[in-house]
């Protein structure tokens, strides 16, 4: 799941930290990083506030005062990055959804930084196994696989990263988000 809060008797781990990325149209003529006032300005199609990225998205156009005029909130990523295809303006979503278009869509870092978290969720009272050790690493080992190509082919900053075996217990990515990571 993507970082959001979780009740206390939860363990909430996180396995993966990223930016969301930007999708243009293939014929773009824009290269580089670009700003949350040139996706605003060039029909950014908005995810739905209560989504987790979503409400990193919206908090992150409120800090700097600008007003989505959307009347269609998408719910899911993949539906962005469609509309994007069919040139119904520009997206914002997570790497992963990112990749998948990679080949018919252009993939640009976003100059703001918008994190987003993959955590894994277990029950506090249960100690996980050797299996679900050992899943965890591989997972990460592959997330960051990705995030290092990811890296090289799109531009995209050396921001994500596999995590360590840090316990973020109740914790969410907003949190991280505001105190600037």
């Amino acid at each position: 799941m993507f970082g959001q809060q979780v009740p206390g008797e939860l363990l909430a781990e996180p396995l993966f930290r990223s930016s969301m990325v930007a999708l243009l149209p293939k014929a773009s003529p824009v290269e580089g990083p670009v700003s949350l006032t040139w996706l605003y300005e060039n029909s950014l199609l908005m995810m739905q506030n209560q989504d987790p990225l979503g409400q990193v998205l919206h908090r992150a156009l409120r800090h700097q005062a600008l007003k989505p005029v959307a009347s269609l909130y998408i719910k899911t990523y993949s539906v962005i990055a469609d509309m994007v295809l069919a040139g119904g303006g520009v997206g914002v979503v997570d790497l992963f959804t990112a990749l998948r278009y990679a080949d018919r869509l252009t993939i640009l870092p976003i100059v703001e930084p918008l994190p987003f978290e993959v955590m894994l969720i277990s029950r506090r009272d249960h100690v996980q196994s050797r299996a679900v050790s050992r899943l965890k690493q591989v997972i990460r080992n592959k997330l960051g696989q990705i995030a290092r190509e990811s890296e090289a082919r799109f531009m995209i900053p050396a921001t994500a990263e596999a995590c360590g075996a840090a316990d973020y217990s109740a914790g969410d990515a907003r949190s991280l988000a505001q105190a600037g990571w």
